[in-house]
């Protein structure tokens, strides 16, 4: 396993990833879950007594593609960048194996370290587009909730603007019957029709979503819309001024070839951001990290 440097405890295992890539399977305290090499990406977070957290799609691969489901890396650029005309969509980290630095196990808590650098993406699809100097390092982290931290470092000379996304896929019993609560009176840009309105209430999925939230670091909850108290999940941020909200609902979804036609239901994307506008400038020798916490049932 060439991007496997660190040592690992026994809580973290090298297993068989998707497509026969690896990947590392972690037994923790208070949580389980599994994390691919390629694009460092989280497939699986089961707090101890609960259940699968994420959705993945049982047409998910891996090789080429970006995985559909789990926790994507959306980076440097999100969707197709600032210009409208990067590829791949979302950049490279999705679909390049990460290497993993560090591990550590402090009984509560199990964090995996990974690192991404212009090196890593040559001969990439995108990797051309990478900028010499950027270091992207990456700690995921298992406890009671899921904590992401996604940290970009300018090593290089001039200026580097990057979007950054954790295009978090939520597993859910029926998404029609949940709503997003903490977004209200925040501006939101509806990317199906351009346009800029201000959220009144909760986000409900009673047709297809795709907004871009702007809203510094404040809190969300999903919730049930049978009973707006049972909270499902809250997710709670730092250094992001931007929450993705995003369900393909009947249409979109029959038109994507690895999800099934009838999967839609079952998952709702809540994404940590900073992309458009919040894009993230950094000057040579500066550094900048967006936090993200899931946590199941508060």
């Amino acid at each position: 396993m060439t991007n496997l440097t660190a040592e690992l405890p026994a809580s973290v295992t090298r297993i068989d990833g998707l497509d026969g890539g690896d990947a590392l399977r972690v037994d923790g305290l208070r949580s389980s879950g599994v994390v691919q090499l390629h694009g460092a990406h989280v497939t699986s977070f089961v707090p101890v007594g609960g259940d699968e957290m994420l959705w993945m799609s049982p047409l998910a691969k891996a090789g080429a593609s970006a995985i559909r489901g789990g926790v994507p890396v959306c980076f440097p650029w999100f969707g197709s960048g600032a210009s409208g005309e990067m590829k791949p969509s979302h950049g490279p980290a999705r679909v390049v194996p990460w290497r993993l630095v560090e591990v550590d196990d402090d009984a509560e808590t199990v964090r995996l370290h990974f690192e991404l650098s212009h090196a890593d993406v040559a001969g990439a699809p995108g990797g051309d587009h990478w900028p010499e100097g950027l270091v992207a390092r990456y700690v995921v982290t298992f406890g009671e909730a899921l904590a992401l931290e996604l940290g970009a470092v300018n090593e290089g000379s001039v200026d580097v603007t990057v979007e950054a996304a954790l295009h978090t896929y939520l597993r859910v019993a029926d998404v029609r019957q949940v709503a997003v609560e903490g977004a209200e009176g925040a501006s939101v840009l509806d990317q199906l029709t351009g346009r800029t309105h201000t959220q009144d209430g909760a986000v409900v999925f009673d047709g297809e979503v795709d907004s871009i939230v702007h809203l510094e670091d404040a809190p969300l909850r999903l919730v049930s819309r049978d009973d707006a108290a049972r909270s499902l999940l809250t997710l709670t941020r730092e250094g992001s001024g931007d929450v993705v909200v995003w369900n393909p609902h009947i249409e979109k979804a029959s038109a994507m070839g690895d999800v099934p036609d009838d999967a839609w239901p079952g998952f709702v994307c809540l994404e940590t951001a900073n992309v458009r506008d919040n894009a993230v400038t950094l000057a040579p020798g500066t550094s900048r990290t967006m936090r993200a916490t899931y946590a199941p049932g508060e």
